[in-house]
Order: C-alpha cells, then sequence, then structure tokens
C-alpha cells in the first residue's frame, strides 16, 4: 500500500476520513512483542552510537550531551525585578 495521493484525503464526513486514516494505519500495527523487541534494538543502538569505541560503526550515531543545571525561577525573578525597575523608572 502507497502514501496517500492528495485526491484521497477528500471526504465527505469526518467518518469517512477516520475510516480511511484506520484502513491505511491497519498494514502498520505492530505486536507488543514485536514493540518490545523494536525497543530494544533501538536502545542497543543508542548505546552502540554513545560509546567512544562503538560509534564509528553505529547505525545510530550519537552525541553525549549533558544538562548543567536546571532553571531554578532565578531568571523568572530577574525579568519581573527589571521590568519593575523599568516601568519605576517610566513614572
Amino acid at each position: 500500500m502507497g502514501l496517500l495521493a492528495q485526491e484521497d484525503l477528500t471526504f465527505s464526513t469526518p467518518g469517512a476520513f477516520k475510516l480511511q486514516v484506520d484502513r491505511y494505519l491497519y498494514h502498520m500495527r505492530l505486536s507488543d512483542d514485536v514493540l518490545l523487541d523494536v525497543m530494544k534494538q533501538f536502545q542497543a543502538e543508542m548505546v552502540k552510537g554513545l560509546g567512544r569505541d562503538t560509534n564509528p560503526t553505529a547505525t545510530l550515531k550519537m552525541l553525549p550531551t549533558f544538562v548543567r543545571s536546571t532553571p531554578d525561577g532565578s531568571a523568572f525573578k530577574f525579568i519581573i525585578i527589571s521590568y519593575y525597575k523599568e516601568m519605576r523608572h517610566l513614572m
């Protein structure tokens, strides 16, 4: 089954659209076992892509990144204080 063409997307009712989408997606269903297998393979490829020695041969290249800090609300406080000072200056 190929991709839907533009003319295939003209429907008389919303129910007809849902029926067409359901018929199209029916062939893409995965059982729980197959989905778990795909997830395990994907995770293994991510780990391989992150490895220094395995990255060159990995099918899924990954770049290690690190979160140095998380928002603590101080930026919001700074914006409010700056806005207040600006408004006071204009009065």
